[in-house]
């Protein structure tokens, strides 16, 4: 099965869920959608296709990581405008302690800046993978483990046979799973030597880029990014355009190499492989990074930053580094970030930058200061399958505040129809 079938028939397969999903809202008279978070899965964002082709809206709840907050959006593709509203009709004198305190934190060292989580999960992953005896004897229970569950479902969601997915059949069973993993576990490693191959360190005094990938598969790439979903079309946007003697910095996402465990995050060898790093070696004036170096030294000698919609780019602003987005995130339009959506807007911010530019921190407050006006304290585990009678009255509170939020993004849409009709019609 060559390429292009393949495209051919996800194009039609996709065409026939957003098909589906608009008979859906026609049929049972939808007014309006809502989804506990931005929708990634093909059924589901088909059903966002269809809500916009129907213009009914969908409201959806989203997650600000560096301000550990969540909001209600309605559009994947701008989600920051509700932000720049608020910024149009406030005038923000005084932050409050916590947005002071990112701030500080931010512009500290990194091993300062950097979540605790991160840290362990970093010490975990190294300590674990040098005890060889201790690995093997994992690799080998897990196998056990398979054999003995054989008939368990698994929550590994992974096609593994032409199967119609609705039979139930074309999806791992454990011994499937263990085997999945055990070949991914060989990539990732492979790719990991690979990548460490072809580091080099950085030239003192080299004007350069830092180019930031976001981890892959996820959302925050697709669709968040949209057509730049694909890391080598933003590579091909900034080494065309960049100026003479400059360097594009490439520095890999800390999980792209993580190994099958627990976690979700271990499929990065979907999206990242030779063919991957061959493309890359093409680019003249593009240089891949060691791992040792923090993000933070790379962000403070750069000229500017690039990311898909990684939060390396807020964190880049807020250290006065200008940095470049080709996705929509909440922050795309926060003092010293560009949104990025042709080669014209990368000619236009370079140039921007090579005559001095510097991001405002004073504007970079305000910025943040409308994003919590927007959100909320982080939106509850809508998928917990329980809950200790200590936190019943807890998550029921945290419940109906983000029901809240819905209502509010709804009425807000309502309202914006509304003015638009009366304007119209004057």
């Amino acid at each position: 099965m060559d390429g292009s079938f393949l495209q051919l028939s996800d194009g039609v397969f996709f065409y026939k869920v957003i098909k589906y999903w608009c008979n859906v809202l026609i049929d049972l008279d939808i007014d309006s959608v809502i989804s506990r978070n931005v929708p990634h899965f093909p059924g589901e964002y088909g059903l966002y296709i269809a809500c916009q082709l129907l213009e009914k809206p969908f409201l959806m709840g989203d997650f600000m990581a560096s301000l550990k907050r969540s909001w209600v959006i309605s559009s994947i593709e701008n989600k920051s405008f509700i932000i720049k509203g608020k910024l149009r009709n406030n005038n923000y004198k005084d932050s409050n302690h916590k947005i002071k305190i990112l701030l500080s934190k931010l512009q500290s060292s990194y091993d300062d800046a950097i979540p605790d989580y991160f840290k362990r999960n970093k010490i975990n992953s190294m300590e674990s993978e040098k005890n060889y005896i201790a690995l093997y004897f994992r690799i080998f229970i897990s196998f056990l483990s398979s054999i003995l569950c054989f008939k368990r479902e698994t929550l590994l969601t992974s096609v593994i046979n032409h199967n119609p997915i609705s039979s139930g059949q074309s999806m791992p069973n454990s011994v499937n799973a263990f085997l999945i993993k055990l070949k991914a576990r060989s990539l990732i490693q492979k790719n990991k030597r690979l990548y460490n191959k072809l580091c080099v360190k950085p030239e003192d005094g080299m004007k350069y880029i830092y180019f930031a990938p976001n981890y892959q598969p996820e959302r925050t790439t697709l669709p968040d990014a949209g057509e730049f979903a694909d890391i080598l079309r933003i590579l091909d946007f900034m080494s065309t355009i960049l100026p003479k003697n400059w360097m594009i910095y490439y520095k890999e996402h800390p999980s792209i190499f993580n190994l099958p465990k627990r976690n979700l995050f271990w499929r990065g060898h979907m999206y990242r492989n030779n063919e991957f790093y061959d493309a890359i070696k093409e680019y003249n004036n593009v240089q891949i990074i060691p791992f040792e170096i923090d993000s933070f030294s790379l962000i403070d000698n750069a000229e500017a930053t690039v990311t898909a919609t990684g939060t390396v780019a807020f964190e880049s602003a807020v250290r006065g580094v200008p940095s470049l987005v080709f996705g929509s995130v909440w922050f795309d339009a926060m003092e010293g970030i560009f949104r990025i959506r042709s080669k014209k807007d990368v000619e236009n911010v370079l140039k921007k930058i090579t005559t001095g530019y510097k991001p405002d921190i004073e504007k970079i407050e305000k910025y943040i200061m409308a994003a919590y006006e927007c959100s909320s304290n982080a939106y509850p585990n809508l998928v917990k399958r329980e809950i200790s009678d200590g936190d019943i009255e807890r998550y029921r509170t945290e419940i109906k505040k983000m029901m809240k939020d819905y209502v509010e993004c709804l009425q807000h849409l309502h309202n914006e129809k509304h003015n638009s009709i009366q304007q119209n019609y004057n």
